[in-house]
This record gives structure tokens, C-alpha cells and sequence, in this order.
């Protein structure tokens, strides 16, 4: 979530509007879903690779610790960004939608505003019901394909995960 704040410089004398940023993670974070696993041949190399498709869904509630002021311009809340960090944005097979509260967004290659993270896919959410106190749920649907590994960081305060495989 943008904020806006005053910086003045001592070496240029000058004052200037700098936008810094809160980061809030989920307070539940569920992500369910199947991995289907296909061994691939050629010539003499063979290599095992996935497909993936996922739901993962949770909750926002803002942190006792993070005050934002609605209708202050200083806290633009909507200009919030939802980011899901994605290591390699080749393996996405189809567009990813998030269904934020009531409103549906579809989720843009790139991550801004993030120094968590490098790489993945972002939309602009609207804040404003956390700054009001109110617990906003969220659900996206995630369809990856790759080789090697998957994996997933517990970032929400509560996260499970649930996956079914035919992998051996």
C-alpha cells in the first residue's frame, strides 16, 4: 500500500513528496491443487516435467501496527498492489485471475513496488475496507507448468497447503 511522505534534504535545502510502501502479508493463506507429473523423451534424454492447476485463497486483515487514514491523500488506497512472487513467469499457462473481495482483476506480468520480491504478477487491488477494519478475502487461480521443482513460501500467518500428485 503507497504512502506519501515529506523528505527535506540538508544538502539541497530542498523538501520533496516521496512514496514509500507498506507490505502486508495474508493472514490466511490456503493454496489446494493437483500436480500432474510427464516424463518427456528425446533421443536419448529424458526429463520429467508438471502441470499444475491451484486455488490459493486467504484473507487481508490490516496489523493492529499499520494505521492508514482513509480520504487522507497521503494514503492513496487505491493504489494498493496485490503481488504474487512467481520465480519464472514462463511457466504460466493461462491468465491469472484474482477475485479481491467482490471485484474481479486479472493479475499483470511484473511486480511493482516490491522489494520482497523479483519477480511475478501484480493488479492494482482497492484498500480501503482494511483501512476500515474489515477483513478482505481473496482467491486465485493458478495454472504453472515447469520441470524440476515447485515450490511455496509460508508467508501467510496461518498457510496450508494441499496437493495431490501421481508423482512416485
Amino acid at each position: 500500500i503507497p504512502y506519501y511522505t515529506t523528505q527535506h534534504s540538508e544538502k539541497t535545502g530542498r523538501t520533496e513528496r516521496v512514496v514509500e510502501m507498506v507490505n502486508i502479508l495474508p493472514d490466511s493463506l490456503d493454496i489446494i491443487g493437483d500436480v500432474r507429473t510427464e516424463e518427456l523423451r528425446r533421443g536419448i534424454y529424458e526429463s520429467v516435467v508438471y502441470r499444475s492447476t491451484m486455488e490459493l485463497r486467504g484473507t487481508f486483515v490490516l496489523p493492529p501496527e499499520v494505521t492508514l487514514r482513509p480520504g487522507d491523500p497521503d494514503f492513496p488506497l487505491e493504489d494498493a498492489m496485490l503481488n504474487l512472487g512467481l520465480s519464472d513467469l514462463r511457466g504460466i499457462s493461462e491468465p491469472v485471475a484474482v477475485e479481491w473481495g467482490s471485484t474481479q482483476k486479472t493479475l499483470d506480468p511484473g511486480i511493482r513496488h516490491n522489494e520482497l520480491l523479483n519477480s511475478g504478477v501484480s493488479c492494482l487491488v482497492n484498500a480501503q475496507p482494511l483501512a476500515e477494519g474489515r477483513t478482505v478475502s481473496f482467491r486465485i487461480r493458478l495454472a504453472l507448468k515447469g520441470s524440476g521443482s515447485l515450490y511455496f513460501a509460508p508467508v501467510g500467518k496461518t498457510t496450508t497447503i494441499a496437493l495431490r500428485s501421481n508423482c512416485r
